[in-house]
This record gives structure tokens, C-alpha cells and sequence, in this order.
């Protein structure tokens, strides 16, 4: 059963993974935000937890957006993908490029989380 609010942020840079995750955890929302740095760390979250929604940037250790938003799309299909990437990348149920802003984002997870 998937936890309510539940997110999981994928993202190299630990600057814009503290960014994000301190942005999302202060809209009051009661978000439940897991962080992971890679393909692997992503996939052994998703092992543990089940996810309403990963945001996740275009390149990081182990493949990358792309062979995440695979194993997504196969394996979690029910989860909605918000892509935040430096190039415009569109794999996401939403798509933002770098640098973000940030009222973007924060609707665009508001409306991707039932």
C-alpha cells in the first residue's frame, strides 16, 4: 500500500537534495521525503517504501534519469516521475529544466500527490 505524501528524491548534488528536500518538508503537507544520490540507492528505497511520486534529475551514478524512469515505468507504474533536469528532459509526468523555480515545483508535486 502506498504511504500518503510519500516522495523520493533522486538527485547527485547533495546541495539541490537538501534544497529540495527542505523546500518540500517545509510546505506543511506532512510529506514523508527519502533521499537517494543514485540508480542504486533510488532502487533500494523503492525496495523498502512505496512512493507516490520520485523526482529525479536527468544524470546521476548508475544510468542515469533515464534508466531509472525504465525501471519506474516496468516495475512501479503507478508512481508519477517529475523530471528536473539541467537539459530539458521529457520522461517526466512533469518536466522542469535547471535552475527551477520554485513555485513550480512545489504545485507540480501538490498536484502529482493525491
Amino acid at each position: 500500500m502506498v504511504r500518503k505524501n510519500s516522495l523520493l528524491i533522486v538527485e547527485d548534488d547533495r546541495a539541490i537534495q537538501e534544497f529540495l528536500g527542505d523546500l518540500l518538508g517545509l510546505q506543511g503537507e506532512g510529506y514523508n521525503i527519502v533521499k537517494a544520490a543514485s540508480v542504486d540507492e533510488a532502487v533500494e528505497a523503492l525496495a523498502k517504501e512505496d512512493f507516490e511520486v520520485v523526482t529525479l534529475d536527468g544524470e546521476f551514478p548508475g544510468g542515469g534519469g533515464s534508466c531509472l524512469v525504465k525501471i519506474l515505468r516496468m516495475q512501479y507504474p503507478a508512481i508519477k516521475i517529475l523530471s528536473i533536469a539541467g537539459e530539458m528532459k521529457t520522461y517526466g509526468d512533469r518536466n522542469f529544466q535547471k535552475p527551477i523555480d520554485v513555485d513550480e515545483i512545489t504545485k507540480a508535486v501538490g498536484s502529482l500527490i493525491s
